[in-house]
């Protein structure tokens, strides 16, 4: 009778050793590191997309209603704060448009107004005036680089508007009235964020490009086109230029 040996060492299966299972540990990690970074990444190039994507966007709606304001624009003649159309008070807006921009920083610094309280306005008045700051000169300062009168969507009213730089943002305030008391408040949107500058030139009918508008002797003379420079926090630069009705 033949009897047959059983060997447990032989059925039973061998198990992983220490260094293996710290090999398996050690790769398993190298995996996950690398399947974060991998889907970090994706998230990061998916919110820079959308990001610039709202940006595009922002900026492409700023352009559309920039071009509809400026193309539409409403002569008018000058008046002061009190409806009298008084020439002393349009004499010294068109000569504070004339100002140098260093003296315009010089009064801004001192709390100066460019224009005395007549507040006599242009039709089409741009300046070159220093960015605007809520720290700095607080949410009573509604001074806008340009600021110029249009019709309205019906065209049988006219409506008073303003696009300036203040913390970054660009803003388009719009008056309630066309000739405002000192005590006027506008409407404020923001158009535009993340912007370091706000740049206006104007077309004269000699071809050349003015900082300032209205020019000495043609204070109801529109310009032929403004230019609009945009430059954002990272540095990128856009401009375009917008031929007005004659």
């Amino acid at each position: 009778m033949t009897t047959t040996e059983h060997r447990p060492e032989a059925n039973r299966q061998r198990g992983l050793t220490l260094i293996e299972l710290c090999v398996a540990v050690a790769l398993l990690a190298v995996i996950s590191i690398m399947s974060y970074r991998g889907i970090d990444s994706l998230n990061r190039v998916s919110e820079r997309t959308q990001a610039d994507s709202q940006r595009w966007q922002s900026t492409a709606a700023f352009f559309e209603r920039f071009a509809r304001d400026v193309t539409q624009p409403a002569r008018r003649p000058l008046r002061s704060a009190d409806d009298s159309g008084n020439p002393a008070g349009i004499a010294a807006a068109v000569a504070a448009t004339a100002l140098t921009p260093q003296a315009r920083w010089v009064m801004a610094a001192a709390g100066m107004r460019t224009l005395p309280d007549a507040h006599a306005l242009p039709s089409w008045w741009g300046r070159v005036l220093p960015p605007v700051s809520t720290g700095q000169s607080g949410e009573a300062n509604f001074d806008c680089p340009l600021e110029f009168t249009r019709k309205s969507m019906t065209g049988y009213d006219e409506i008073r508007l303003g696009y300036r730089l203040r913390d970054g943002r660009v803003e388009l305030l719009i008056w309630p009235v066309l000739d405002r008391a000192p005590a006027s408040t506008p409407d404020i949107h923001v158009l535009l964020e993340g912007v370091d500058s706000l740049r206006f030139r104007y077309l004269d009918t000699n071809g050349l490009w003015q900082e300032v508008w209205p020019m000495a002797g043609n204070n109801d003379m529109l310009p032929r086109a403004v230019d609009v420079e945009v430059t954002f926090s990272d540095g990128m630069l856009l401009h375009r230029v917008f031929a007005l009705p004659s």
